[in-house]
């Protein structure tokens, strides 16, 4: 008699979960896959060499808006504070520069000389960006620090 009511239930399960799943079924619709639209290439963005260059393209990061400082006191004898003020100071004075140039490039009434200066003044960004890296490697070699894992 147990196992007849276990059947019985197996039963009923079986069939209560096959009404379940029907509906389901039931709904299912054609789908009807149509052939991408075209795609149109992607046109190749020219910057315009009379657009000007920003400082945060060549700046590290957090460093876009220090100011040179000459302050000199007891916590210069920290290593990390004497280094991080002379690297505050090194981007402060390359900001200056960068916008003396900017300056400059921005008085030229010429678009086509101005694009021109424009692009002097990125190449000398990245090749200062490009020594500044060079001498960083350079320091943490000679004082055998590895970054690079």
């Amino acid at each position: 008699m147990f196992k007849k009511s276990i059947a019985a239930a197996l039963l009923i399960s079986i069939a209560f979960l096959s009404f379940a799943v029907i509906p389901v079924c039931a709904e299912e619709e054609e789908i009807i896959l149509e052939p991408p639209a075209e795609v149109e290439p992607e046109k190749e963005v020219i910057e315009s060499p009379a657009i000007a260059p920003k400082w945060e393209e060549f700046c590290e990061t957090g460093y876009e808006k220090v100011e040179a400082t000459e302050r000199s006191d007891v916590f210069d004898i920290f290593s990390f504070v004497k280094s991080e003020r002379a690297k505050k100071n090194y981007w402060a004075q390359r900001r200056e520069s960068f916008n003396k140039y900017l300056n400059y490039c921005n008085t030229i009434t010429d678009e086509t000389d101005k694009g021109v200066c424009y692009t002097e003044l990125r190449k000398i960004e990245t090749d200062k960006n490009d020594e500044y890296k060079h001498q960083r490697k350079e320091l943490l070699y000679q004082h055998n620090i590895r970054i690079d894992k």
